[in-house]
Formats: C-alpha cells, sequence, structure tokens
C-alpha cells in the first residue's frame, strides 16, 4: 500500500501544548483550554509583525507568555487582549490555547481605558503641552492607520465563529 502524501506544506517545528507557551499563574482571571479555530481575533492583522517574529521565536524556545485574554460575547470567544501573542502562537499550528477568561465587565474597562489614553493624547497634541507631546499630524497619521487595519480586519474576517 502506498503511503498518503499531503499537499499540505508541513511546518518544521512540531506544535506547541498549550500550557508550554502560556503560563496561568500569570493571569488576573481564570483560565481555559480553548479550540484555536474557536477564539475570533478581530484584529488579526497586526500592526507589528516583527514583534510577532520575536514570540514565534520565544515561544519556539519555549519561553512563557502570559495567556491570551478572551472574552465571551453572544456565545462567541474574541480575542480581548493579546493580539501578537495569539497571532503568533497560531502560526506554530497549535489545535488549543489556554486563555484568560475576562468578564464583560473587565472588557469594557479596558476599552474604556484606551478611549481615556486616546482622548489624552489628543488633548495634548492639541495644547501642544507634556513632555513628548505629539504632534496633531502625527497623531492623526497613528489614528488613520489604525482605523485602515481595523476595517480591514472587518472585510477579511479571519478566525472561527464568524463563518
Amino acid at each position: 500500500m502506498a503511503a498518503r502524501v499531503s499537499s499540505e506544506p508541513r511546518s518544521p517545528h512540531p506544535p506547541l501544548e498549550p500550557l508550554r507557551a502560556f503560563d496561568a499563574a500569570l493571569a488576573a482571571h481564570p483560565t481555559r483550554r480553548l479550540a484555536v479555530d474557536r477564539l475570533v481575533d478581530p484584529l488579526h492583522l497586526t500592526d507589528a509583525p516583527d514583534v510577532v517574529r520575536v514570540y514565534v521565536s520565544a515561544m519556539r524556545r519555549g519561553d512563557r507568555f502570559p495567556p491570551v485574554c478572551a472574552v465571551r460575547l453572544l456565545g462567541i470567544w474574541f480575542v480581548a487582549d493579546g493580539h501578537k501573542r495569539f497571532t503568533a502562537y497560531r502560526s506554530l499550528g497549535a489545535e488549543e490555547i489556554l486563555v484568560e477568561v475576562w468578564p464583560v465587565a473587565r472588557w469594557l474597562r479596558d476599552q474604556r481605558e484606551q478611549a481615556a489614553a486616546t482622548a489624552r493624547r489628543w488633548k495634548a497634541a492639541m495644547l501642544g503641552r507634556g513632555p513628548g507631546a505629539p504632534r496633531r499630524r502625527d497623531l492623526l497619521a497613528a489614528e488613520i492607520a489604525h482605523l485602515r487595519r481595523v476595517l480591514a480586519c472587518l472585510v477579511t474576517r479571519r478566525g472561527a465563529g464568524l463563518r
């Protein structure tokens, strides 16, 4: 009997075990294992591919990371924090991942904190004060780049749960 040949490219590295790359002791909330394909990353297009490559190398070396934070909304698991860690981990072919389960209130607090930080940057830029106050055009360019990334992520729909 002939051996079956797969047309799928093989990774030169074996898939990681979910508990090897992520350390539950670094989580502030309960953790659980999820199938990687059940976790939807709304920001799956990274703005920092160099950082993702560094994380991939570190994970292959056996370095431990805080678990990716996930929130369950309307029955779908979403990456709430740790988008680069998730991208790096997923690229290694793992089937399961250890996630830190954020309550919706924690996710909402994170969203509020991000909005407040953005407002502070804009205020500093508009007033032109403060150490390292950003220039308005630089801040506007960064905001436009972020919005383009968000829109591109919405259009490309990578990840499970939304098929």
